[in-house]
């Protein structure tokens, strides 16, 4: 079958005949675009100060807006904390694994982007290079 069925039919996989997309025709679209409100400014300005008037927040930091940190000031009363702030390349050359025992998502660095010395002495001490961790 062809990528694009006819109309404004639903497209199946092949393999599974479950809904995927719907194409839609350009009337459609419009007239779509015509009922679509944007909120006024003071619809936005509620909402921003019903989710942050008067709120405790733990702003992001460099190297110090750790797990526990965070986890100690959401006990203290903070409403809103951020994870530390990161340099997002160092993010792109790691592996994502699930943390199963503390119900986190782990950045952990590549072994291999150690040198030689540093792998061995992690390795001597168990340690993870764990770049970010969010819970």
């Amino acid at each position: 079958s062809s990528p694009m069925d006819e109309g404004n039919k639903i497209q199946y996989d092949d393999k599974k005949e479950t809904p995927y997309t719907h194409a839609v025709n350009k009337d459609d679209e419009e007239e779509n675009a015509k009922n679509i409100t944007k909120p006024d400014a003071s619809s936005i300005q509620e909402r921003a100060n019903a989710l942050f008037l008067n709120a405790e927040i733990l702003a992001p930091m460099v190297r110090a807006s750790t797990t526990p940190l965070r986890t100690l000031a959401l006990q203290y009363g903070a409403d809103l904390v951020f994870t530390e702030e990161i340099i997002d390349r160092s993010i792109t050359t790691c592996n994502r694994i699930v943390n199963k025992e503390l119900g986190t998502v782990d950045y952990v660095r590549k072994l291999e982007t150690f040198s030689p010395k540093v792998r061995k002495r992690m390795k001597s001490k168990d340690e993870i290079p764990v770049i970010l961790r969010i819970d």
